[in-house]
């Protein structure tokens, strides 16, 4: 781990899914843009086969052993390591981060009233069952009433929960390629948690589908609890694993998401940003970042062949489909530093 100067402010951030690269990604953007005001220690899982310590900075130290599995245990941890640190604020990186660690939270909010206690709220619909999710949604809710300030990272976040606070979205700005000339075979990839809620089965079927009438590869980045059954039922794709995403999408054609849900789906973003059309389904807020774009290419169903249609249609005309994307697609910026400064205030 890596020795931290003295900064004006300490913030200790506390996340259960340091595996997910879109986690890694926001604070690898916020850490760099506060570099020079602040000081951070991240306490996470210990996640086999994750650098769990990505940012490489003077001002930021990962300390493992949240525990998470052990409400109890992991609030005794946050305790033990808040005292250590003394941080001014402390951030409570999504949902589970507040169910796992409800002892410690009420009692830092009893005991510590100088310390700043924020929630940052990624996700939505998480479950997809009424009675789960309902729970959910009141219990997570609750407890962010416990919170001096809860961030929603997107419009649909904002909307789905019940407690107050204010949407403080990723800025990022879309980049057209300087051509787009279609390699003889094209790269279409998944970039996101190979889990449930990102449905890459979904994905996988429809490449299948485009791959028998299209010469195409298909790649497959990131991490999670599906990726081994499913590179061992889909062996002739690509399997990434954990990657840097900017290096990554320099090889890729054309991003295509099929998440049950989404907050601000980052991957997006990246993916715009490194001027890589996306076609996502328009869950949580995916239509949000692709707002502009034509809305074809922004898919409603959850449909294998329909879905695969429309990715074969994208890559038969990639040029002009890819000139006019980035053409139509208009996203009101705000400044980074904006971003950061609301989250770290």
């Amino acid at each position: 781990m890596n020795n931290i100067t003295d900064c004006p402010i300490k913030c200790l951030v506390v996340t259960t899914m340091f595996g997910h690269g879109g986690v890694v990604t926001y604070w690898k953007d916020l850490i760099g843009v506060c570099s020079e005001t602040a000081k951070w220690m991240m306490f996470v899982n210990d996640v086999e086969g994750v650098d769990l310590d990505p940012f490489k900075r003077e001002n930021v130290k990962v300390t493992a052993g949240l525990d998470w599995n052990n409400p109890v245990t992991s609030s005794l941890n946050l305790v033990r390591v808040l005292n250590q640190f003394q941080p001014r604020i402390l951030i409570l990186n999504g949902t589970l981060a507040v169910l796992r660690i409800l002892p410690a939270i009420i009692y830092l909010r009893l005991t510590r009233p100088k310390l700043r206690i924020k929630c940052v709220f990624h996700n939505g619909a998480i479950y997809q069952q009424f009675v789960k999710d309902t729970v959910n949604r009141l219990i997570v809710s609750s407890v962010g009433w416990l919170c001096h300030e809860n961030i929603f990272v997107s419009l649909f976040v904002s909307k789905y929960w019940l407690c107050r606070g204010v949407v403080c979205s990723r800025p990022f700005s879309p980049k057209r390629r300087d051509s787009y000339v279609l390699a003889a075979l094209p790269t279409v990839g998944f970039l996101g948690r190979i889990s449930h809620e990102k449905d890459p089965e979904l994905f996988l079927r429809v490449m299948d589908t485009v791959r028998k009438n299209l010469n195409i590869k298909v790649e497959i980045a990131g991490l999670g609890p599906l990726k081994e059954s499913l590179e061992a039922k889909y062996p002739w794709a690509k399997w990434c694993g954990w990657i840097e995403p900017k290096n990554w999408l320099k090889g890729v054609d054309l991003l295509v998401t099929t998440s049950h849900t989404e907050g601000w789906p980052i991957a997006i973003g990246e993916a715009l940003e490194a001027g890589v059309p996306v076609i996502g389904i328009d869950v949580g807020g995916v239509g949000e970042v692709l707002a502009g774009v034509p809305s074809r290419w922004l898919v409603k169903a959850r449909e294998d062949i329909g879905l695969a249609h429309i990715v074969a249609e994208f890559l038969k005309d990639y040029v002009p489909s890819s000139k006019n994307y980035f053409d139509e697609l208009k996203q009101p910026q705000n400044d980074i530093a904006v971003w950061a400064s609301q989250v770290v205030k």
